[in-house]
């Protein structure tokens, strides 16, 4: 049977999000028996089973769920350049990010109307985690990390910073002792954040003109009472009042001004994060992730807690 193999690739894409033949084929307005046909013949045209039929479902083969993700960004990017030379100044698409949960809960999240407002037909997935992805694999369009980037597959331009402070409760600082030098920490219970993706905890950084002073668990009692892996779980056992936690500054500022939350050590500067926007190297870079990085940087400029 001939067929349009990038018709039939999109037809396959739709076919996965549906989990049915009928739905998608509704949605193309072709005929199911027609569309089925023509999946058969790409899965005979790679040599490989694309997808698993049952009479409820249709769902993908693992080599299918893999032809999924990386023809799904391709076919997206083929519309957006078939737009561009269309209509040189409508955007559209799918924009697929990875941001660290604070970059998003405190800074992309509360804005992102306004670059919604001004790019109406682009769709946006949003994953937020302190995983770092695969952006190539993941079919990620781009991402803002933290840290020093290593990865040498990425365009990687810090673009800011993210701020911590420790703090704890009035609460709880007042049912224990001051806390004026980093040795007073040793009278106190420390929540420390374990990065799920590697089993590394936070490191507090004092970072001051004389020396650079490692702040870890093992000041406080020993070692940490309560380690948590998940951000805002984190950010709640803070807030209960179950100790001193290393936080970003972005969370803390609302219950600090509100005096919920005491910052402790304040002479002590804590050295911020870096923050990187991130793109996989392919030569080409889509027209919605050149708007989006625009409109980040205008945002930054715009919140200066987030400044280089």
């Amino acid at each position: 049977m001939a067929f349009d193999k990038l018709e039939v690739m999109r037809a396959f894409c739709r076919i996965v999000e549906t989990g049915n033949f009928k739905k998608a084929s509704d949605t193309l307005n072709i005929a199911s028996t027609t569309l089925s046909g023509q999946i058969q013949s790409l899965e005979t045209y790679l040599g490989i089973k694309l997808l698993h039929r049952t009479t409820r479902k249709v769902f993908p083969t693992v080599d299918g769920l893999q032809y999924y993700r990386q023809i799904l960004p391709l076919l997206d990017e083929l519309d957006e350049i078939n737009q561009e030379i269309q209509q040189q100044h409508s955007i559209s698409g799918l924009l697929k990010l990875e941001l660290p949960s604070p970059v998003a809960d405190f800074l992309i999240v509360p804005n992102l109307p306004s670059f919604l407002a001004k790019y109406p037909q682009l769709r946006v997935e949003i994953g937020s985690s302190e995983r770092i992805s695969d952006l190539m694999t993941e079919g990620v369009d781009c991402a803002v990390r933290g840290g020093v980037i290593t990865d040498d597959n990425l365009v990687a331009k810090m673009i800011g910073k993210m701020p911590f402070c420790l703090c704890a409760t009035a609460n709880y600082l007042q049912l224990h002792p001051p806390i004026h030098t980093v040795q007073d920490l040793q009278k106190h219970d420390y929540l420390a954040f374990k990065f799920a993706s590697t089993g590394k905890i936070a490191k507090v950084i004092v970072d001051d003109t004389s020396k650079t002073q490692v702040i870890d668990g093992h000041l406080f009692h020993g070692s940490p009472k309560q380690t948590y892996n998940n951000a805002q779980t984190y950010y709640q056992a803070i807030l209960a009042g179950l100790g001193i936690g290393y936080v970003p500054l972005a969370f803390a500022m609302p219950y600090l001004k509100k005096g919920d939350l005491v910052e402790v050590l304040t002479d002590y500067p804590l050295q911020a994060m870096p923050i990187s926007f991130v793109y996989y190297y392919s030569g080409y870079i889509p027209k919605r992730v050149k708007v989006f990085r625009e409109w980040l940087d205008e945002l930054i400029l715009e919140h200066p807690l987030w400044q280089i």
